[in-house]
C-alpha cells in the first residue's frame, strides 16, 4: 500500500483551511475502516497459503493409506525439495538427504479408498498396520554432512527390512512412517518388523571414521481397529511412540487408548509448569543430610514441590522429566537455586553453618554462562560458595558436550562450589570415571543401601575404598532403619540421608532435633 506524501505547502494550506489541527485520535478513527479491511485481506491470504501448503500432506497421506488398503501399483514421484529437511508432520515426495523416495500411488482417491476399506468386514489380523518410527536425534555437533550420511545409512538399513508392498516415508526430521497392507501378516508381522528395525538401527554406524550409536523407538497403530482416518492413525502411532519414549525408549508398543490420556496429562503439566515457574508457584522442601561422625547436620538437600490449584499435587517424578524435555529445566533449575541459596543464607548459627545441596541438570551445566549465573546468585543472596553443593546425575560423564560440561564444573570449583554425583552406580559412570571431573562427593543410590545383604554391600565397600583414595566424600541415600545406619557406619560411611533422619519438609530442623531423632531411633 503506497503512503501518500504530504508536502510542507500542503500542510500550510490545510492549516489555513482548518483552524484546528487533526489530532492523532481523529486520524486513527478515520483510518480504522481501511485498516480493518486490510487486516481481513491479509488474514484471507494467509488462510489460502496455509491450505495450499497443507494440500500435499493430505494428498500424500491419502495415497500412502490408499496404496496399503487397495494394493494399487506405485509410481515414483518427482523431487523439488532441493534436499531441504521436511517440516515436522510433512511427508516429502523425495528426501535427498536420506536418499529415499516416497512413491505416489496411482490408486483411488483417499476418501474412496477409505470408504472401501471401511466397508470390508476385517478381523483384527486383517487390519492395516502403520508403524511410526522415531530415530534418536543425531548430535548436532557432528555437522550436517555427517548427519546426512548417518540418515542415509539409517534409511538403507530400514529399507532392507520393508516387505514387498510396504511403504516407508520420512515423516519429519528424525521420524519415519511405515505402512503395511492388511495382507502382510497383520499385527504379529508388524510387531516383528518393528523389532527387526530397532535391532538393525541399534548396531553401530561407521561414518567417516567415527562410530555412531543410535536408538530407535516404534509405535504400532492398526486400521481400522485403532483409527478410521489417516490423521487419527498417524496420531495413534505417534502416541504409542511417545509412550515408548516416556518408558525409556528402544522398544515397540502398540497403541492403547490410555496413551491419549497420558499425553494430555503431560501436555497439561507442561503448559502449567511454565506458568508455575514464572509466578514461582513451586516451593522448596529440605531433607537433612546427617554426619554420623560429628553428630551434626551436614546440610540439607533442596527439593522442589508443586501443588497446582487445578492439577493438584504434581510429584517431582512427573514434572522434572517433562521439564527436562524442554528448556523449562533451565528456568526451573535457576528458580530452585535462587530460593535454596536465599534460604540457606539464613541457617547460619555461631557454631554451625550447614551446606545446601541443589540438583542441577546437565543441560544447565552445558550453558556457557551457568557458572557466572551461580556466582551472581551467591553474591545476591550472601551465601558463601563453600556452602553450596550442586548435585548432578551420572549423565554428566556422557561424552555428549563433555567439554562444555567440564568447563562449567571447573569454573564452579574455582569459586569454591562443590559437586556431587547423585544416584551413583546406576548410570554411565564407573569408579574410574571419577578421575575425569573434579568431583567432591558421591551419593550412593538407595537401591544399593536396600540390598546390603547382596551385591549392594560389595558396591558400597568398593566405592568407599576408591573414594577415600581420591579424597571424595560418600553419602548413603535412602537410609530408613537403624540397622542400615549401623551397618553403613561400620563400613565407614560418614554422611547419611533418608527417612530415618527426616523426611523432606518446608522448614529445616536444628542440630538438637536431629540428635534426638537419631537417639530415639524414630523414622
Amino acid at each position: 500500500m503506497a503512503t501518500p506524501q504530504v508536502t510542507q505547502q500542503d500542510q500550510q494550506t490545510d492549516q489555513e483551511q482548518r483552524p484546528d489541527q487533526v489530532t492523532q485520535a481523529d486520524l486513527t478513527q478515520a483510518l480504522q475502516p481501511v485498516m480493518t479491511q486490510v487486516e481481513q485481506q491479509i488474514e484471507q491470504i494467509i488462510k489460502q497459503q496455509m491450505n495450499e501448503a497443507l494440500q500435499p500432506l493430505r494428498q500424500n497421506m491419502g495415497q500412502i493409506l490408499g496404496q496399503a488398503q487397495t494394493g494399487q501399483p506405485q509410481q515414483a514421484g518427482n523431487d523439488s525439495s532441493n534436499g531441504q529437511s521436511p517440516q515436522a508432520g510433512q511427508a516429502t515426495a523425495t528426501d535427498s538427504a536420506a536418499g529415499m523416495t516416497q512413491d505416489q500411488a496411482q490408486g483411488q482417491p483417499q476418501d474412496q479408498a477409505q470408504g472401501q476399506a471401511q466397508d470390508q468386514e476385517q478381523s483384527k489380523g486383517d487390519e492395516s498396520p502403520l508403524v511410526s518410527i522415531l530415530q534418536q536425534q543425531i548430535n548436532d555437533a557432528m555437522g550436517h554432512d555427517v548427519g546426512d550420511r548417518i540418515l542415509q545409512a539409517v534409511v538403507g538399513r530400514l529399507n532392507m527390512l520393508v516387505p514387498d508392498g510396504g511403504l516407508l516415508a520420512r515423516w519429519g526430521g528424525d521420524e519415519f512412517v511405515l505402512v503395511l497392507g492388511h495382507d502382510d501378516g497383520g499385527f504379529p508381522e508388524a510387531e516383528r518388523i518393528a523389532n527387526a528395525l530397532i535391532e538393525a538401527v541399534n548396531q553401530p554406524f561407521e561414518i567417516q571414521g567415527q562410530s555412531v550409536s543410535l536408538g530407535l523407538s516404534a509405535g504400532l497403530a492398526m486400521y481400522p481397529g485403532d483409527a478410521t482416518t489417516h490423521e487419527a492413525l498417524i496420531l495413534a502411532a505417534d502416541l504409542a511412540v511417545a509412550e515408548v519414549k516416556r518408558q525409556g525408549r528402544g522398544k515397540v508398543l502398540s497403541f492403547c487408548e490410555s496413551y491419549a490420556a497420558t499425553q494430555k496429562r503431560r501436555f497439561d503439566v507442561s503448559r502449567a509448569l511454565a506458568e508455575a515457574i514464572e509466578v514461582e508457584q513451586l516451593v522448596l522442601h529440605y531433607q537433612p543430610i546427617f554426619n554420623g561422625r560429628t553428630g551434626n547436620i551436614h546440610g540439607y538437600e533442596a527439593l522442589a514441590r508443586w501443588n497446582h490449584p487445578v492439577l493438584g499435587w504434581v510429584g517431582p517424578d512427573e514434572f522434572i522429566p517433562i521439564a527436562e524435555e524442554s528448556d523449562g529445566i533451565i528456568a526451573l533449575g535457576d528458580l530452585v537455586l535462587r530460593g535454596a541459596c536465599a534460604d540457606a543464607a539464613g541457617w547460619t548459627t555461631p557454631d554451625h553453618a550447614p551446606i545446601v545441596a541443589v540438583n542441577v541438570s546437565v543441560k544447565q551445566l552445558r550453558e556457557a554462562d551457568f557458572a557466572l549465573r551461580v556466582a551472581q546468585i551467591l553474591a545476591r543472596t550472601g551465601l558463601p560458595a563453600g556452602r553450596l553443593e550442586l548435585e548432578v546425575t551420572e549423565s554428566v560423564f556422557a561424552e555428549d558436550h563433555i567439554d562444555a560440561t567440564r568447563c562449567s564444573i571447573e569454573s564452579l570449583r574455582a569459586i569454591g562450589v562443590s559437586l556431587s554425583i547423585d544416584d551413583f552406580g546406576t548410570g554411565y559412570s564407573s569408579l574410574s570415571r571419577l578421575l575425569s571431573l573434579p568431583v567432591t562427593a558421591v551419593k550412593i543410590d538407595r537401591s544399593f543401601v536396600s540390598a546390603l545383604d547382596g551385591n549392594g554391600g560389595a558396591v558400597i565397600e568398593s566405592t568407599l575404598l576408591i573414594a577415600r583414595r581420591l579424597g571424595i566424600s560418600v553419602v548413603a541415600e535412602g537410609v530408613e532403619t537403624q540397622e542400615q545406619f549401623a551397618r553403613l557406619s561400620a563400613m565407614g560411611v560418614d554422611l547419611f540421608q533418608g527417612y530415618y533422619f527426616g523426611k523432606p519438609a518446608p522448614a529445616v530442623v536444628n542440630r538438637h532435633d536431629i540428635k534426638l531423632l537419631v537417639g530415639m531411633g524414630a523414622g
